[in-house]
């Protein structure tokens, strides 16, 4: 027992000088380094006197590179929002087909969402900071988008929308809960 105690704590210690050694190597980082160091260094071959190369930006290549990094979170962005465009489309048809709405149904559809979708919009950035305005205000949209939908589907079709809307909810609730790991008692 004693080995292996010794044997583990001197994988530790050997692991300690490898991960301090190896900070101490990181660009942008002071080099000074005590005897204790130099002599670890030393004993595991590395060499100290090594120069880590830091990158030195001018002021004006800097301002470059933020100005890429700012654009390249710009594409990311973008290519999300269509790629999410895309899924709400997808989603979309899909839910006309479930229902079996006709083209003047979908018409209508597409635009009491757009009006309600543009209410969301403006609610959530006039209640940013305020969560118990924002969850009110969306509760009036939603029951307000809901009271629409009945002038748009007949009944048979409001209940298969919900029906769908509630398929869909348990399908990310379900793909969701996937990930988690539980434990077994």
């Amino acid at each position: 027992i004693m080995k292996k105690n010794l044997i583990i704590t001197s994988l530790f210690i050997f692991l300690g000088c490898i991960l301090s050694l190896n900070s101490f190597a990181q660009p942008g980082n002071k080099k000074k380094y005590n005897t204790e160091q130099i002599e670890r260094a030393k004993a595991l071959g590395i060499d100290l006197e090594e120069d880590v190369k830091e990158e030195k930006l001018t002021a004006e290549e800097r301002r470059a590179k933020i100005e890429e990094e700012r654009k390249a979170a710009d594409n990311r962005k973008k290519n999300y929002n269509k790629y999410q465009n895309q899924v709400n489309r997808n989603n979309d048809e899909q839910m006309f087909k479930y229902v079996g709405m006709n083209d003047k149904q979908i018409e209508k559809y597409n635009a009491h969402i757009a009006t309600y979708k543009a209410e969301t919009t403006k609610a959530m950035q006039s209640a940013k900071k305020d969560a118990a305005k924002m969850n009110e205000a969306m509760v009036s949209i939603r029951d307000k988008k809901t009271a629409g939908l009945k002038s748009i589907f007949t009944p048979e079709q409001l209940e298969k929308y919900m029906e769908f809307k509630e398929m869909k909810a348990s399908k990310n609730r379900r793909s969701k809960n996937n990930n988690v790991v539980k434990t077994i008692n």
